[in-house]
């Protein structure tokens, strides 16, 4: 995750330099500067990345409302058998083993199991 981060963070300035110095045309990518007005497609392309946002966010919405509002006991199954019955006072041990490579430290292994 920490990769990620540093990628977007170090990848964003140049993501940036790179959509201001450059235009997107029906021929291709071309300088900012050598693209008359009337040549450019980003109005076109800035309708469908609205449109495209537009409808993420009613879907998002939708799944949103939908969590919020089924009701709770559908989304808990019921049981299909009992569970069996503990006693009320019960303890697990467990065997523990001296682990470290130092053996004065075997007598926590063995107390805990004691």
């Amino acid at each position: 995750m920490k990769v990620f981060v540093l990628v977007v963070v170090l990848g964003f300035p140049i993501a940036l330099v790179i959509a201001w110095a450059f235009e997107l045309t029906p021929e291709g990518i071309k300088r900012t500067e050598d693209v008359a007005p009337n040549e450019s497609i980003t109005p076109r392309t800035g309708r469908k990345l609205f449109g495209i946002t537009v409808v993420l966010a009613v879907i998002a919405a939708g799944l949103f409302a939908f969590q919020f509002l089924r009701q709770k006991s559908a989304a808990v199954p019921a049981p299909t058998s009992a569970p069996t019955a503990i006693p009320e006072k019960s303890i697990a041990v467990l065997p523990f083993d001296n682990l470290s490579r130092d053996p004065d430290n075997g007598y926590f292994a063995e107390g805990v199991q004691e």
